[in-house]
């Protein structure tokens, strides 16, 4: 099937993973959960790493995805299915497109709730504060952004630090709670004046 073949081809990326099998639910719950909460992406079962065919050997694979939108993600994950055949083997495609209104956390094998995000073709755990961040950018869209001596402040110490810096660092270096210099960071991140990082917690410039 030339789609297959066109998207096989294209290897693993931000939106694109592929899977010989799936044995654990928890464990591919990660990867949809990072696909929904940056821009979508579809999962081939059935595919290895090196885009060599493997195929499903059932209809476990459809239920353990299933499994793993309804239990170990949260809130619950849309996606659909669909299965191609290629060179006789059976593939299945999943299509998870990105979620606008809300992040998705997925359960980890400790028990806890976490936040993941797709980076080129590696799924990985976001910082708290990405939470906060986005439900501000919810809250707070169009609205104009008010500027007083802590803002001003927190924005000439992070002109000083175009590596980024943390509201832990703004806090210490700027002489302020650190309550504030993070309520003042996450709302300049959610209106787009200032970026943050997920992965490391620091905040600079775009």
């Amino acid at each position: 099937m030339d789609y297959l073949k066109r998207l096989i081809a294209q290897g693993e990326g931000e939106q694109l993973d592929f899977k010989k099998t799936i044995q654990d639910s928890r464990k591919i719950a990660k990867s949809m959960v990072a696909f929904a909460n940056t821009r979508g992406g579809k999962l081939l079962i059935g595919i290895r790493d090196n885009g060599s065919i493997a195929g499903i050997q059932s209809d476990e694979e459809a239920h353990m995805i299933e499994a793993a939108a309804l239990v170990y993600c949260k809130p619950e994950l849309s996606f659909t299915t669909k299965v191609h055949r290629i060179e006789g083997k059976a593939i299945l495609e999943v299509d998870i497109p990105k979620s606008e209104n809300h992040l998705h956390e997925a359960l980890n094998e400790s028990g806890e709730w976490e936040i993941l995000i797709r980076e080129k073709d590696e799924c990985k755990v976001a910082m708290k504060e990405f939470s906060t961040i986005f439900q501000l950018r919810q809250k707070l869209d169009g609205t104009l952004m008010k500027f007083g001596p802590a803002e001003n402040k927190i924005l000439e110490l992070i002109r000083l630090h175009p590596e980024g810096i943390s509201s832990r660092q703004c806090s210490k270096k700027g002489k302020l709670p650190i309550w504030k210099a993070s309520k003042v960071m996450t709302r300049l991140a959610a209106t787009g004046i200032i970026q943050f990082d997920p992965f490391n917690g620091t905040y600079r410039l775009p």
